[in-house]
Order: C-alpha cells, then sequence, then structure tokens
C-alpha cells in the first residue's frame, strides 16, 4: 500500500470511528439567575460549566433577558456551573447527569458584591467572561505542558489559532498587537511576547477589538480597529522576578541557546531576552532599513502579475526550518515601562539587537515563454551573508489636564549588511542548442540609518466628541553601499563559441532622506451617535541619490557615465477631506471623501534634466459593518488609493546588476490609481468552536505599473516600467469549522480561490495572462487532556495560468500536503511528540516534482519541584528529506528553484524554569452551592 492510500485509509477510519462514536446521549442544562436582595432577573450573565475533575472548560452562554439561561449538548459527567456578573459574587454549582435529559438547576440567586462582609472564601473562578465587545479566558481553566510558552496556552483557547510562523488569528482575524498588563510588549512585534513569556505566569487572557487612538481619543468608534491581545499576569507574579534558561547542543555541530528574564512591580515592567542558535530559530521580526529611491514613490512594478508559491519543511517551536538558507543568530533585547506623575505619565523604552548570518545555495530552471523568442535558462548560486540590527523605540504618553495630552514615539534604527555571492547561467535554445553563459562574482556592503518620530497631540472640548488633533512626523533616512561585480559571459551560434566579454565593475551607492508630515483633524458630534470629520494634511519627503559605477582594466578605473546616476527629488502631497460616521447599535456606517495633490519636482544632475509631474485625485471611501450579534457581523469596505511611481522607475539609467535581467527607468510614468472592495461575514459559536467566515477581495486598477520586457539578442531580458490599464484581481475564501465535545475533537473545512488578469507587454506584444488558483483543505483535532493531541490535515493547491498569445504556453500544477502532529503525555512526567509533513508536487518542471517527507520527534523528561526542570530529547528531519522548492509565474516566465534548507540535526536539550516568588495568592469573594 503506497503512501496516499494508507493516509486516506487512516481519515477515513477516523471519521467512520467519530460517526460511531456520536451516538452517546447528551444533556441540556438551564435555570434562571436572579439577585438574591431585590428578586429582578439578571440578564447578560456569564454561564460556565468546567469538568469537575480537573476544571476544564466545557461551554458558556449568557443569560437571556428574562435571566434564563440554556447550554445544550452537555454529555454524561460531573460538572460544577459557574455564574458571573458585574458588581456581584460569583458562585459555583456542582452537579451530574442522571436519567433525564433536561437538568434544571431552577433559580440561582447572586449576592449584591457590596453587601457582603469582608470574610471570603477563595473557589474557582469563571473560566470565561464576557465583558462588553472583549472575552476574557482565565487561564487556570487551560491546561499546558510544564515549561509552556505563552504561545502554547493560546493554542488552547476556543477560537485562537497559531500557525507554525507564529502568527495569531483570532475568529479569522489576524492579531496585530499583544499587550502586557495593558503596555505594549517590544512595541511592533508580537512574538517578542508569544515565544518567550511563561504560561505559567499568566492569570488571564483579554481578547479585544482595539479602536484607533482617534476613536479612543473621541469616544466615538470611527469604524477603525484591530485585534489585539492583553495579557494579565497573575497577581503573585506583579511584584516577582521568573523566567525561562534553555540550553542545547547536538549533531552535526547544531546548538539553540535561549533565556529570559522578566521583573514586575506592580505598573513596572522590565524585561531582557536573547538567544543564540543554528537552528533557523528566529523569535523576532526582521526590518529593512536601507533606501535608495531618494525619497517618495511607493508603485512597484509588478513583473505583469502572476502568483509565486513555495514550499519546505516545518521545524515548530520557533525554528523557521522551511526557509531558504541555513543562518546562525544572535539576538537580543530589552523592554521598560512605567507609569509615572501620579499615573499622568506612560513610558515605554525598548531596544533589540540582531546578527545574522546565512548561507544560500539554490538552482532554477526558467522558461521563457517570449513568442518568437523562446528559451530555457538554468542558473546556480552560492552566497554569503550577514545582517546586523539594532533598535531603539520609545513613547511617552502624558496628561497635561484633562482636556489636553500628547504621545511622543520616536525611533531609531541601524543595520550593517554584507553579501558574497557566486552565480553561473548557461542559456539554450528549446532544442538545447547552447546561445550563452555567464560567470558572475560580486560582493556588497550596505550600511544605513533609519531615524522617526511621531508626535499626537489631542485637545478635547467640553461639548462631547467634539475635538481637535494633530500627527507631527518626521524623519530621516542615511543609506550607503559599495561593492564589486566581476561576470564572464560567452556567446555561442549554432552551438559553438562565437565571442566572450568581460564585466568588471566597482559601484558606490548613497542616498538619503528627509521627511516631514502634520495634519489636522477636528471632529464634531452630530446626535449621540454620529461624528462629522474635517481634515488637512502636508507631506514632504526631499531626497537625493547617488550611484556611480567604473569600469576596472587593471589597476585603471574609468567613469562609466551610461550608468552612472545621480538625483534630486522632492515629493509633496497637500489635501483634506470630510468623513460622516454614524454608529448605531446594530451597524456602523462612514462614507467620506479625500482631495489629494501630489507633485515631484526632480532634477537628474548627471543627464542635466528636469523632471516634473503633478496629479490631483479624488479618493472616496466607505464602510458599512452589521452586527447581527456579538460574534455575527457582516462587513463591506470599499477605498481608493494611489501608487506614485519610485525615483529608481522614473529614471532612463540602465541597471546590470543582474546580467541577465536588466532594468532601466521610464520618465513617462504615472501614478496608479486603485480601487478596492473588501468583503467579510463572520459567525461564530466560541465555546462550540463552530466557525465560519467567507472573505471576498476585489481590486481593480487603472495606470498599472507593470514591467515591459524585451528580449535582446543575447537572450537578456531588458525590463522597463510602463503603465496599462484592465489589469484586475479577485480573491475569495470560505471556512468553517466545528467541534465535537463528546470526543475532545474539532473539524475545520476551508476553500480558498484566486483570479486575476494581467495586462503586460512582451516584445512590443501586449498580452493577457490570466492565472485561476484554488484549493480545499481540511484539519482535524483529537485532544484528551493529559493524554494525548492528535492533529490531522490535508491541502491541495491547484494553479492554472492562460496566455493569450501563446496558448500553447499554459500551464497546470499542483501541490498536496499532508499532516500528522502527535503528542502524548506519558506516566512519569514522561511527554513523546512526532509531527509528520508530506509535500508532493507535479506539473513543474523535470526535476522539480519532488515528494517531500519530513519526519520530527521530541521525548521529554520533567522533574525537579513542580516539573521545573526538563531533560529533551530532539530530532528534526529523521527522514533527511527536507528540500525547499518554489515556483513563480510571471508574465512571461515560468521560475521554478530548489534551495538549500537546513536537514538532519539532533539536540539534546536542557530546559530550567525559575523559581516564581510572589506575595502570595489571589482572594476573590465567591459563594458556592451545591446543587
Amino acid at each position: 500500500m503506497n503512501k496516499n492510500s494508507l493516509f486516506k485509509t487512516l481519515l477515513v477510519s477516523t471519521f467512520a470511528l467519530l460517526s460511531v462514536m456520536a451516538k452517546a446521549q447528551n444533556f441540556t442544562v438551564e435555570g434562571t439567575i436572579m439577585d438574591s436582595l431585590v428578586k429582578r432577573t439578571l440578564s447578560s450573565a456569564t454561564v460556565s460549566i468546567v469538568h469537575a475533575k480537573d476544571s476544564a472548560l466545557v461551554s458558556f452562554a449568557r443569560s437571556n433577558d428574562q435571566g434564563h439561561f440554556t447550554i445544550k449538548n452537555i454529555p454524561a459527567g460531573a460538572y460544577l456551573l459557574s455564574i458571573s456578573y458585574v458588581g456581584y459574587a460569583p458562585i459555583w454549582v456542582a452537579f451530574k447527569t442522571g436519567k433525564n435529559a433536561n437538568i434544571n438547576l431552577n433559580t440561582i440567586y447572586l449576592q449584591d458584591a457590596a453587601t457582603m462582609s469582608t470574610v471570603t472564601v477563595t473557589a474557582r473562578r469563571a473560566p470565561v467572561v464576557i465583558n462588553g465587545d472583549s472575552i476574557e479566558f482565565n487561564a487556570e481553566n487551560f491546561k499546558t505542558a510544564p515549561n509552556a510558552v505563552v504561545e502554547d496556552l493560546l493554542k488552547k483557547m476556543p477560537g485562537i489559532e497559531v500557525d507554525k510562523s507564529g502568527a495569531i488569528t483570532v475568529n479569522g482575524k489576524a492579531v496585530t498587537k499583544v499587550f502586557v498588563n495593558g503596555k505594549e510588549f517590544f512595541t511592533g512585534d508580537p512574538k517578542m511576547a508569544t515565544r518567550n513569556l511563561p504560561a505559567d505566569a499568566i492569570d488571564k487572557i483579554q481578547v479585544y477589538d482595539r479602536k484607533s487612538d482617534q476613536a479612543m481619543f473621541t469616544g466615538i468608534d470611527d469604524g477603525t480597529e484591530e485585534t489585539a491581545i492583553n495579557l494579565k499576569v497573575k497577581k503573585d507574579r506583579n511584584q516577582s522576578n521568573f523566567g525561562k534558561l534553555t540550553g542545547g547542543a547536538g549533531t552535526p555541530s547544531r546548538y539553540d541557546f535561549q533565556g529570559n528574564l522578566n521583573r514586575l512591580n506592580n505598573d513596572e515592567q522590565f524585561s531582557i531576552i536573547g538567544g543564540a542558535n543554528n537552528t533557523n530559530r528566529q523569535n523576532f521580526s526582521q526590518r529593512d532599513f536601507s533606501s535608495f529611491n531618494g525619497g517618495g514613490g511607493g508603485g512597484r512594478p509588478g513583473g505583469g502579475g502572476g502568483v509565486t508559491i513555495s514550499f519546505g519543511g516545518g521545524g515548530g517551536g520557533g525554528s523557521d526550518a522551511g526557509s531558504a538558507g541555513v543562518a546562525t543568530t544572535l539576538s537580543g533585547g530589552g523592554n521598560y515601562s512605567n507609569v509615572f506623575n501620579q499615573k499622568k505619565t506612560d513610558f515605554n523604552a525598548n531596544t533589540s539587537i540582531s546578527d545574522i548570518e546565512r548561507t544560500n545555495k539554490s538552482n532554477s530552471y526558467t522558461q521563457n515563454l517570449t513568442p518568437g523568442n523562446l528559451f530555457n535558462r538554468r542558473d546556480s548560486s552560492e552566497s554569503t551573508s550577514i545582517n546586523k540590527q539594532q533598535n531603539i523605540g520609545m513613547s511617552l504618553d502624558h496628561k497635561v489636564s484633562e482636556t489636553f495630552s500628547f504621545k511622543l514615539t520616536p525611533s531609531i534604527g541601524r543595520s550593517n549588511s554584507s553579501s558574497e555571492n557566486e552565480s553561473w547561467s548557461n542559456t539554450f535554445l528549446p532544442d538545447g542548442t547552447k546561445t550563452n553563459s555567464s560567470h558572475t562574482k560580486s560582493t556588497s556592503a550596505t550600511d544605513a540609518t533609519n531615524f522617526s518620530n511621531t508626535l499626537l497631540l489631542r485637545k478635547k472640548f467640553a461639548k462631547k466628541g467634539r475635538t481637535m488633533s494633530s500627527t507631527i512626523t518626521n524623519g530621516y533616512n542615511e543609506s550607503s553601499s559599495n561593492g564589486d561585480q566581476y561576470t564572464v559571459q560567452k556567446f555561442y551560434t549554432i552551438g559553438s563559441l562565437s565571442k566572450d566579454s568581460l564585466l568588471d565593475q566597482r559601484n558606490t551607492r548613497k542616498g538619503n532622506t528627509t521627511t516631514f508630515s502634520a495634519n489636522v483633524v477636528y471632529t464634531e458630534p452630530l446626535g449621540k451617535k454620529s461624528l462629522l470629520e474635517m481634515n488637512a494634511y502636508l507631506s514632504k519627503s526631499i531626497g537625493n541619490s547617488s550611484k556611480k559605477v567604473y569600469d576596472s582594466l587593471g589597476n585603471t578605473e574609468t567613469l562609466n557615465t551610461r550608468l552612472t546616476n545621480e538625483f534630486n527629488s522632492e515629493y509633496t502631497y497637500t489635501g483634506g477631506g470630510m468623513n460622516y460616521r454614524t454608529n448605531q447599535r446594530k451597524f456602523n456606517f462612514s462614507t467620506g471623501f479625500s482631495l489629494q495633490n501630489a507633485k515631484l519636482n526632480g532634477e537628474n544632475v548627471s543627464a542635466k534634466t528636469k523632471l516634473n509631474q503633478d496629479f490631483k485625485d479624488i479618493l472616496p471611501s466607505a464602510m458599512f459593518q452589521y452586527n447581527f450579534s456579538q460574534t455575527k457581523n457582516l462587513n463591506i469596505n470599499y477605498r481608493t488609493s494611489t501608487n506614485q511611481p519610485s525615483i529608481t522607475q522614473l529614471q532612463p539609467v540602465l541597471d546590470q546588476s543582474n546580467i541577465n535581467r536588466q532594468t532601466i527607468g521610464n520618465p513617462d510614468l504615472k501614478r496608479s490609481y486603485v480601487h478596492n472592495l473588501n468583503i467579510r461575514f463572520f459567525s461564530s459559536k466560541i465555546i462550540s468552536q463552530r466557525n465560519f467566515f467567507a472573505l471576498l477581495n476585489a481590486s481593480s486598477t487603472n495606470n498599472s505599473i507593470v514591467n515591459y520586457d524585451s528580449i535582446l539578442p543575447s537572450r537578456v531580458t531588458l525590463s522597463r516600467p510602463v503603465n496599462v490599464n484592465g489589469s484586475y484581481r479577485v480573491n475569495g475564501s470560505v471556512n468553517y469549522g466545528f467541534g465535537i465535545k463528546k470526543l475532545y475533537s474539532r473539524l475545520n473545512f476551508g476553500l480558498s480561490s484566486g483570479f486575476s488578469n494581467n495586462i503586460s507587454y512582451t516584445n512590443s506584444l501586449l498580452n493577457t495572462i490570466v492565472t485561476k488558483s484554488y484549493g480545499p483543505s481540511i484539519t482535524y483535532n483529537f485532544q484528551k487532556e493529559d493524554v494525548i493531541d492528535i492533529d490531522l490535515s490535508a491541502r491541495y493547491s491547484f494553479s492554472n495560468t492562460n496566455n493569450q498569445i501563446t496558448p500553447t504556453l499554459n500551464t497546470n500544477y499542483l501541490t498536496r500536503v499532508y499532516g500528522a502532529d502527535v503528542t502524548n503525555y506519558l506516566p512519569f512526567n514522561l511527554v513523546l511528540n512526532q509531527s509528520f509533513n508530506y509535500t508532493i508536487n507535479s506539473g513543474r518542471a523535470e526535476g522539480f516534482n519532488t515528494a517531500i517527507p519530513i519526519w520530527n520527534a521530541s521525548f521529554s523528561k520533567f522533574f525537579m519541584k513542580n516539573k521545573r526542570a526538563e531533560l529533551k530529547a530532539s530530532a528534526f528531519d529523521i527522514l533527511n528529506k527536507n528540500a525547499g522548492i518554489s515556483r513563480n509565474v510571471s508574465q512571461n516566465q515560468i521560475v521554478d528553484q530548489n534551495y538549500n534548507v537546513i536537514n538532519q540535526y539532533f539536540l539534546l536539550s536542557f530546559i530550567y524554569s525559575l523559581q516564581k516568588s510572589g506575595l502570595g495568592g489571589n482572594n476573590r469573594n465567591v459563594m458556592i452551592r451545591m446543587n
């Protein structure tokens, strides 16, 4: 039996078993909640049911307007029911299922906390509390393994998903910020919190839609929000030191060391995080500070559109084992937050450093589809790069008075990078006749410094909603680089060498950009739920860029004036707009427009020419959101935007840094105008993990910036950006998932599709390339607390490209990915984890239709008091089959590539959680009733 048949048999058997087990009896629990003193019913109280033996959450609901609640589909067993309501002492009710399918707990009375004495009883808290638009999970009801991090805790929460890269989604919405006790932790990098902080330090997980700074300031929702998570630390950790140390080493010469130390003292937070490894682990985000555009711009050539698909093995646990290359990483950072001046001043500062050395090797096969000029190319390259970064950020939020405040947010970053690259290329006609070859050696070194600063001024007036605010920003970027390139080219006629050429050059580049922007926003309330906003803005970017290329001949260097260029530019944006917003109980609606004037004044110093552009645009926008309930809503968003061409795209200067694909700018390039429509429907039942969401995104671009590719007689591509009309794309996805509580299981089904219509030019021929993609997916999860966790998945990805000029060059390819992850919790504090991923590629070029099986495993032993120590043996890529594969389809080319990734290694690690210290446990006003 082959692997595919075996996997399908396993899935069929699993689902058959589920259908048999699904016939077990379920129970319904109901009751009424009432105030114990005045005997009035309490609506919207949170009711939760947990297992009596381990407090594992089973289900929850809210009482209706009559104070009545009903919770269905409860399996047979012994339970505790929790009831919580703001201002009242929570209560617990113990019950067992019996013969009757309906369990009526009758009337349950809550006591007003203000009437209670100071004598308290300590008991379990409600596992879930709903407060307005936020959901709060009490961490004690979600068990994790010893030495787990916050990411492991989030994976246990219903409705929260964390992928292997560390990205977090809540009911299909991406989480963009993570706070600790209400304060940002390493601003802009959620993984620094979720992959470093210990799970046992967390008391509550608060999930909410964070309003924009403008909405929080005015007190009126402006429809702009982002999903955020706040980690409330346990009270005994609010005045304590805690952290974790990890050290691991193995073969072949692999190592992984990590550590974090955290000190909390009420409002004061201090954290240090560090690590060193050569296993491709990166628990932070990288930034690119270098810029040689000389300011302005924003449009990028799309190459006529296309699709890129990449696959590689996964390592889990924060390891980016499927990324291209093998990296040695050294990183560290610190974060400090505090509140001063009688809580009027909120201060945060953070810093991070990183040093990454990466080795890359790749081979690619390019099929050029240009009508009348067909050829294929095989390339291979090897490179070594070093990238060092240092970042410092700060924020100071100060309340001057009850009506005026400001927030200052400066940051500075510096990067140093260097690389050495060697590449080989051979070009052939479709019949195999060789036409040319090249061998290139190049080096480069780049330094960049970037500074930015934002000042937000906020003023409230006596009338609620009447405000004035201003955001002022300034920035500076300075970049420089130098490098050299040595290329030998050989040209063949009917397969025989006819001539050769030598390119020996040194280049230097410098660029600096100064930016300034300011806006003023005035809001005037129209009634209690509507708002009229008027705004005006000014933005200016002044920059210059210089590139000098020298031809070397022996010990003599000569300036190459054809490739040398110096350019000065000044981009200015001015405009203003008006928006109307209304926020009703069931829906939010906004509409408005902005007037924009964009001017470019440029001077090509080398060519002694000037370039001036002036564009005036009206940019309308609209948003409608309808809330059917707290967990069901429809959102429709329409917006318009412009993309200005960059200075590099506008300069008619040849760039030969890629000898096989050379580029030149176009001074006649216009800005592009984009229409974008986004529709999102979402429905969820959190505890049952039943969710459905559908997304549809469509965009159309006028004056889209694409590449005009010309194939030279030497089979070298010369690319120039041009404007075209008729480009559009539509993408959609549907996802449906549900839990099977009595089987401790969850199923999730997904379907995604895409359609793009891309316009391009190739050798003066206007071409339309239509790309279609679609793919179903299924995942299954089985989780039995403290016994076993099982995750199974399957995903198909189909892609089809139609070329209007040459239909015979249409392409079809398929990628299938199967996965399994099993964790066994064994006696004697032993844990065994195994994962298997199998990727199958078909429809690609010969040699790239690979099947990649990746099998990883680890075996852990926990010991010492409270399981604070762990000895762990890990094996990655046991079959030694990991490989990196990618395909890129553009306007006239298909490029299949394989690249090196990290392969088989073994580690023996020791993990130690530092002993916690604190002020003792928490006391709560709690009543408990035995039913």
